[in-house]
């Protein structure tokens, strides 16, 4: 052996034990006294919480760790770092690369879903952050929370530059998922709900800045679209995470291929910032020596292919069996992707191909949107706050000095407006009580903390002054019930807006309806479909036939329908439900697999209507139908101060119906202008418009009387 190989070796084993000795001195270290054949038994677990490795996979020649190969440079032989007797071998990272497996990760607002296939068609589920590897499998593992807490930020942060590929992170310093919202749902402490960043998804699409506080600092981060590529942005830790569950040494893979699905309503710039910080967190989760192998790195890719909905839809027509009985005629489909934090739709087309030597099927979206206020904890926050505000509770909880945090597309209230803040306290209240109020949403046992006789819920809140005491609330279920019910009335009529706008120029003789998202599992969402279909055609019962509506799959409700459509459910296959079947469909729609799909890399339709209002009825100007750069006639400019409603809300264009989450933009003219001159509007991406003042010749020509400004109504 060289003497330059041997000093080389003695600098990595000083290293090591540098590390080793760092881990020791951590509260609930892996133990006193611990070795360098311990610290690679231990060092999956110490990165990202997953299983202990054995000594025999170490200390055999045939064995071995990727960290060793990584790390011992120079070697002609077998690498290995060796302490007293014990060698631990070098594995080369190079072996364990799976060629042909497919990776598909449905981000989610709530949780998030990452299955993959491999190369015999076997699809396995993956659980991050929980290291339950020794428990019985369980289908709500593989939903996995999508929050960080973070604990010391500026030493992973360090750790994680440090190398690049497989730093030595430190899973304590920055944890996850399940771990994560563990701690968010039962620490009493605000230090710890600061700490946890639960909105990881909305942090992303929305464009804000956001602050958070560790063990020890304070942390402020940029808005998601600003900043440079080099920043790194909590959507890459979080898929940094999901890599370390994938490439490990528990499971001796390498994955090269990624598939990512995105939101209907996300704009471009944002999808694809989301799908480069997947890139980057995953690569980093790579040993350095696949990341050096230029040859094996050509095959890594993530990719953007289709949306959440969309790709449910897949997985529906599959489960339900469209796939064997589709003969000539096209089956229209529409898609209600009921979530956590959103609802989202996709309407479109399934045909069988006969003559294509390729595919055997294809699938094509005709129209998508989405309700962004309708989701299973949207609906729990607003239940918290309904009883927190209630006349049975409000003076009690004053008194108490404890305050709440809006929910969601909630107004501040003429009535107790200072009961309503945004603190670390208020926000915690929020929670418990949503939490809390839980068994009413899921229709579920009552808890122990819930008094039946008394209707009261006894739960520990924070004043304002950061004191926790238990409070007695008083719950009237029955409200809180048809309170969900107005709801989900609102996000179905959503839904049906869309649908007859999607369908009013075509001849359709079925519409079938899938219901997804594990919050159509709810016993109103059914009720509600039914009454509504029947209202969409005034009663016309022959047309209201033609609408099929099924149950999100997963549940009892779907295997009788899937039986009864002539689908075989094996029970030693992976089994696609209401969440999971967004990423199932993600490998379904796969470039090469059997359904043809114009995937579209351009940008989503505009996510408003804008128009005026006019005897209590929205009169819409621009809508996603139209398309970008387009403009439309407004009002007549004779006035300098002027008003444009826009809104998010496609069911205020239904009748009958109260008008909702309208909102006005108030824009100032340079000038008062001719009864012949006009405001002009025209929509220029998915939430910005621009205002010009013109006329019927001039506009037409692109030429302006008043040059045009930019709105971005998401600011609004």
């Amino acid at each position: 052996m060289s003497k330059k190989f041997g000093d080389e070796r003695n600098r990595i084993q000083d290293e090591i034990k540098r590390m080793v000795e760092n881990i020791a001195e951590r509260e609930n270290c892996f133990m006193n006294d611990i070795k360098i054949k311990e610290y690679y038994k231990k060092s999956e677990y110490k990165r990202a919480n997953l299983n202990e490795l054995l000594e025999s996979e170490l200390t055999d020649i045939n064995g071995g760790h990727w960290d060793v190969f990584d790390d011992v440079k120079g070697s002609e032989s077998v690498p290995f770092v060796q302490e007293e007797n014990i060698k631990v071998y070098g594995r080369n990272p190079k072996n364990d690369v799976e060629k042909s497996a497919i990776v598909a990760i449905d981000f989610g607002t709530k949780s998030t879903v990452a299955i993959y296939r491999d190369n015999a068609e076997t699809i396995y589920p993956l659980e991050i952050g929980s290291n339950s590897a020794n428990e019985n499998y369980k289908e709500k593992n593989f939903e996995n929370p999508t929050m960080i807490e973070f604990g010391d930020f500026e030493k992973f942060l360090r750790l994680y530059k440090e190398k690049e590929g497989r730093p030595y992170t430190e899973w304590n310093d920055l944890q996850v998922s399940h771990h994560a919202q563990n701690d968010f749902v039962n620490s009493n402490k605000p230090e710890v709900l600061n700490s946890i960043l639960s909105d990881i998804k909305q942090w992303a699409s929305g464009n804000r800045k956001i602050n958070i506080k560790d063990r020890r600092n304070e942390y402020s981060i940029k808005k998601f679209l600003e900043g440079s590529e080099d920043d790194i942005t909590p959507v890459e830790l979080y898929a940094y995470y999901i890599g370390l569950n994938l490439n490990n040494m528990c499971n001796k893979k390498i994955f090269l291929r990624y598939i990512l699905s995105y939101p209907v309503t996300y704009e471009k710039a944002i999808r694809e910032k989301i799908r480069l910080c997947f890139e980057k967190g995953i690569k980093k989760s790579l040993p350095v020596t696949i990341l050096n192998n230029e040859k094996i790195m050509k095959k890594f890719s993530v990719r953007n292919f289709n949306s959440e909905p969309f790709c449910y839809a897949a997985t529906a027509l599959e489960q339900y069996n469209f796939f064997n009985r589709v003969k000539d005629e096209e089956v229209f489909y529409g898609i209600f992707d009921f979530g956590g934090g959103t609802t989202d739709f996709d309407f479109g087309i399934f045909r069988k191909l006969e003559d294509d030597d390729r595919y055997s099927y294809e699938m094509e979206s005709i129209s998508s949107g989405g309700y962004k206020y309708l989701g299973g904890e949207n609906i729990l926050s607003a239940l918290a706050y309904e009883t927190f505000m209630s006349e049975e509770n409000i003076e009690n909880l004053r008194k108490g000095n404890f305050q709440i945090s809006l929910p969601l597309n909630k107004k501040v209230p003429l009535k107790n407006y200072d009961m309503i803040n945004e603190t670390k306290e208020a926000k915690s209240n929020l929670i418990k009580i949503a939490e809390g109020l839980r068994f009413i949403w899921e229709n579920s046992d009552m808890p122990d903390n819930y008094n039946d006789d008394l209707g009261e819920l006894s739960i520990n809140l924070l004043d304002k002054f950061s004191n926790q005491t238990t409070v007695n609330l008083i719950v009237d279920i029955d409200r809180l019930k048809n309170r969900i019910r107005e709801m989900i009335k609102k996000g179905v009529n959503e839904f049906f807006a869309n649908l007859i706008s999607t369908v009013e120029s075509k001849t359709i003789n079925e519409i079938n309806i899938f219901l997804a998202g594990n919050s159509s599992k709810s016993e109103y969402i059914k009720e509600i479909f039914e009454a509504k279909k029947v209202e969409m055609v005034d009663g016309n019962e022959k047309f209201s036939e033609k609408v099929k509506i099924f149950p999100p799959l997963g549940t009892e409700e779907a295997e009788e329908k899937q039986r009864e459509m002539g689908y075989v459910i094996d029970r030693n296959k992976f089994i696609p439900n209401g969440k999971t079947g967004v990423a199932y469909g993600s490998i379904l729609l796969r470039k090469n697999g059997e359904i043809k799909t114009e995937s579209s890399v351009e940008e989503v339709p505009f996510n408003y209507i804008v128009g005026r209002k006019r005897n209590g009825e929205f009169k819409n100007i621009l809508d996603k139908k139209i398309g970008y750069d387009e403009w439309k006639k407004y009002i007549v400019a004779n006035e300098i101060e002027n008003e444009i409603y826009f809104t998010d809300n496609y069911s205020n264009l239904l009748k009958d119906v109260e008008l909702e989450n309208i909102k006005t933009i108030m824009i100032d003219l340079d000038d008062e202008y001719d009864d012949d001159e006009y405001i002009y509007i025209r929509s220029i991406s998915p939430n910005k418009i621009e205002y010009c003042v013109s006329n019927s010749e001039k506009i037409k020509k692109d030429e302006y009387i008043e040059e045009p400004k930019e709105i971005d109504l998401s600011n609004e």
